[in-house]
């Protein structure tokens, strides 16, 4: 009891890519989607960390937010009970969820965040991630994991946006740099 399945709905066919090509698609595929499997679950993700180009090609928030506006009207067309989950986002809080809090805030219930703080724990604050010393690519001071919920929070309240904040990724990666032997057993 008390755990259940957050599906996230993401990655199409080749054919259907760039997503933002096909968003009438995708809409009837979601509302197939959550017609087959009504009363399965209380909530689906959009997407996943679209703001990464990783996972979504040259990430733009208007664009996801078309998509999420069909995904959430095709959700509640199927199932008005199901909570739409906008998809995690990787990293700090930055433009892209400023956007979104502003300009999508009526195509989601809930927010989610994967505040991954790179090899350090939760409360470390170092001057700089290892992502940032990999990539060369720095956005200032990391302010450790915890650090970096409360900025997508102190955000969410410039915006006037009060909705539920779900972590739907984090992880405490024992392998990477600042994590003696002691430290990871």
């Amino acid at each position: 009891a008390g755990v259940e399945i957050l599906p996230v709905i993401c990655f199409p066919p080749k054919w259907a890519r760039p997503i933002s090509a096909h968003v009438p698609e995708w809409k009837r595929f979601v509302k197939e989607l959550l017609t087959h499997y009504k009363g399965r679950f209380s909530a689906v993700e959009v997407w996943n960390e679209e703001n990464h180009e990783g996972f979504w090609a040259n990430p733009d928030p208007a664009d996801y937010i078309r998509l999420l506006k069909v995904s959430y009207q095709a959700v509640k067309a199927a199932d008005p009970s199901v909570r739409v989950v906008m998809g995690g986002l990787a990293g700090r809080c930055d433009s892209y969820f400023t956007t979104l809090l502003r300009d999508g805030r009526d195509w989601f219930d809930i927010v989610a965040i994967h505040p991954y703080n790179w090899g350090y724990a939760p409360d470390y604050k170092p001057s700089q991630t290892i992502w940032e010393k990999i990539s060369g690519k720095s956005s200032g001071k990391c302010p450790g994991a915890n650090g970096m919920i409360d900025e997508f929070l102190a955000e969410m309240g410039k915006q006037g946006v009060s909705k539920p904040v779900w972590i739907t990724e984090c992880g405490y990666p024992t392998h990477a740099e600042g994590q003696t032997e002691a430290n990871q057993s």
